[in-house]
């Protein structure tokens, strides 16, 4: 986000076929595409976008149960993980293992936004990530396609010749507001 933003309100295009979406530096969400039905889309694999903030660390959490029963906190039939970056580091904690549905789940793209550098090395539980796996742009955004059991607890490493962006540089490529929008969404940005 561009510094020029805090504490003012900006236009934003958002053409009636794209869904603008803001993350706020610090977290991170879990993703899975979709499928023809929810039962099929609850097997792809899930991702992760992890925005991170000014001093480059980001949190998040998922939980998953079988998405019908209504007691699966109190019979402890869920699946629960917490997410951490920090010092160019994900790592994942799993908090609650109950749910036997995650057997088959696994990790695909782990996406970090906010990176000044292409890691020289990227590696999951100590094996080292192939090249071909790993894409950076000039924007810092970072994508590397992993494969990885759901239920099993990750450190991803990330080391990094450069140091974390300057929080006042752009993360958006600035050709996407070149052009005037016909359809704007205004929001506030708060500093």
């Amino acid at each position: 986000m561009p510094s020029s933003w805090i504490g003012k309100f900006v236009e934003i295009p958002a053409p009636l076929d794209i869904i603008p979406l803001f993350i706020r530096g610090g977290h991170i969400l879990p993703t899975q595409n979709p499928d023809r039905t929810t039962t099929m889309s609850r097997l792809n694999p899930l991702g992760l976008i992890i925005a991170l903030d000014h001093q480059g660390e980001a949190s998040g959490s998922l939980f998953w149960d079988d998405g019908d029963s209504i007691d699966s906190i109190e019979k402890e039939q869920f699946f629960y993980v917490d997410y951490k970056f920090s010092h160019h580091m994900l790592k994942t904690t799993v908090v609650n293992n109950g749910f036997q549905g995650v057997t088959n789940l696994a990790y695909g793209t782990i996406q970090i936004l906010g990176l000044s550098a292409r890691p020289q090395v990227v590696s999951v539980n100590g094996n080292t990530i192939a090249d071909s796996r790993i894409q950076y742009d000039n924007s810092g955004k970072l994508s590397v396609l992993i494969s990885a059991p759901l239920s099993q607890e990750l450190t991803m490493n990330f080391e990094l010749e450069g140091s974390l962006r300057n929080a006042s540089q752009s993360h958006t490529p600035p050709s996407m507001f070149s052009a005037p929008p016909k359809n704007v969404s205004n929001i506030e940005i708060a500093g």
